[in-house]
């Protein structure tokens, strides 16, 4: 099957004649206050898109896209669940900064977001979501004057065309912002034919074909072994101080047989069918994702907003032992693209090597809109840097999510904390205490020596100067417990 074009919305030679910095001198005579369109695509690897290097990617429109605008070759997520990294994006604040970090987190009603910042401004604000994580209720509506959900864990082929309806009903002689999340490359993984299957093994009829097929199927696959009926969260009991201690990972299979978990080992071929499920979940994402572009190029859209494409977290495919992502705090599960377009785009796209955050996605909005932003914001404006100009990277990069962990990353690797919960009282003096090479830093350390020890201090400083949110959250209703474990998500407190 020969791969699929790119859907071109325009012609670029016209376009995006001007370069970057024209285009931030007013030369191209944007708005007075600029636009946004910023675009989450809930659970997609960087490393799977052939604008970050994937030689088997085929996403020609988000490749398109990227010679268009600022790439950032190292940027990272502060949370691996959808709930938490969202809020984290939107209030340029560490999740347990925000609130508790339980299945129903939502952030403090008393701290910003970026859709209530630019509506003090004048913008319009519209969101199209894919549900779930992002779901009205969780705290993430405010500040949208519209937020609207077509589909339970929509794809773009859902939230795309509803935002476009939102967008032809926005006074475009006034600055606005349109959020549009999706959930293709999330479990579960197949997708439509034919683009669903691009990647995959014709003929193929293994386990793993029911578990791209199951809404929840890959989360419960560890250690190359696929449990039915038993969710992880259980089988590798959490709750314990060492959760992915060797010993406590060595129980699993007994535990899972009394339990009553059948347990389908998975070949090589099984996980190749896995992977090749994933990456073809991204090209229908990226098909959509041009269609999407060309409805937004033919109203003049992309001449007068800032383009921002993001992921809120990865996905683990095999590594650590899983195939998810609310489990590790790992590379895998934190490395994220971060694509910024400016009006018109660019005549030759930049790349940034340096790391940065999504806590830096809304200092560098209200950069760009000309907003204050407000006090305690944990994040820098990538501005100097899409602009060229010198700016000072962060050494360090960190993050927090349902797993009773924390976690560092520098350029050399990362170091990973596990066994206390973010917002514990206990987690700085553990810290403090704890051996840079003991077995509460395993099994996501990736550094060794003085590395190590360098990770491990700024963790400490990190805590140290963090003060968790002492808010207590009524516990999440029962009904809100079985939607969210419906869609691969559990307690893990």
């Amino acid at each position: 099957m020969s791969p699929p074009t790119a859907i071109h919305y325009r012609a670029p030679m016209m376009r995006i004649a001007l370069a970057l910095l024209t285009t931030l001198a007013g030369c191209a005579q944007p708005p007075a206050q600029p636009s946004f369109v910023l675009i989450s695509l809930d659970t997609l690897r960087a490393d799977r898109l052939g604008a970050y290097g994937y030689a088997d990617a085929i996403t020609p429109n988000l490749d398109a896209f990227a010679a268009e605008g600022v790439l950032f070759e190292r940027a990272w997520a502060q949370a691996n669940v959808t709930n938490m990294s969202h809020a984290s994006m939107f209030a340029s604040r560490y999740a347990s900064e925000l609130g508790p970090a339980v299945d129903g987190f939502v952030p403090a009603p008393d701290i910003p977001l970026m859709a209530e910042i630019l509506q003090a401004y004048g913008y319009q604000t519209a969101a199209s979501v894919g549900g779930s994580g992002v779901v009205e209720g969780l705290g993430l509506e405010r500040g949208f004057d519209s937020f609207e959900r077509p589909a339970p864990l929509g794809m773009l082929y859902h939230t795309g065309p509803n935002a476009i309806a939102q967008l032809d009903t926005l006074d475009r002689e006034r600055p606005w912002l349109l959020f549009v999340h999706a959930y293709d490359t999330h479990v579960r993984y197949l997708k439509p034919s034919p683009v669903g299957l691009l990647h995959t093994e014709p003929g193929y009829t293994g386990p793993a074909s029911r578990l791209v097929q199951d809404p929840v199927g890959t989360t419960f696959v560890l250690d190359e072994v696929y449990y039915e009926d038993v969710d992880l969260g259980t089988l590798i009991e959490l709750r314990g101080g060492r959760p992915w201690g060797a010993e406590n990972r060595a129980a699993i299979p007994a535990r899972a047989e009394t339990l009553g978990a059948s347990a389908s080992p998975l070949a090589p071929r099984d996980l190749q069918q896995l992977w090749d499920a994933y990456d073809g979940a991204v090209s229908y994402m990226d098909a959509h994702f041009g269609l999407l572009m060309a409805e937004l190029d033919a109203r003049g859209a992309l001449d007068e907003a800032w383009v921002i494409v993001v992921s809120d977290h990865g996905e683990s495919l095999g590594e650590d032992g899983l195939v998810c992502h609310n489990l590790a705090l790992s590379d895998a599960s934190l490395q994220v693209p971060l694509i910024i377009r400016p009006p018109g785009g660019l005549d030759t796209g930049l790349r940034v090597a340096e790391q940065a955050d999504l806590l830096d996605l809304l200092p560098t909005v209200l950069a760009i809109a000309g907003a204050q932003p407000p006090a305690l914001m944990q994040g820098q404006s990538l501005l100097p840097a899409i602009e060229g100009e010198a700016w000072t990277p962060r050494e360090h990069s960190f993050a927090e999510g349902l797993v009773r962990a924390v976690t560092a990353r520098s350029e050399q690797g990362r170091l990973t904390f596990s066994g206390v919960s973010a917002e514990s009282p206990l987690l700085v003096p553990l810290l403090a205490g704890a051996q840079a090479d003991g077995p509460a830093f395993e099994p996501f350390t990736t550094v060794t020596g003085e590395q190590q020890l360098a990770l491990r201090e700024a963790l400490l400083a990190w805590r140290q100067d963090l003060r968790p949110s002492q808010r207590q959250l009524p516990p999440p209703s029962q009904k809100q417990l079985e939607a969210m474990r419906k869609h691969g998500y559990w307690s893990t407190r």
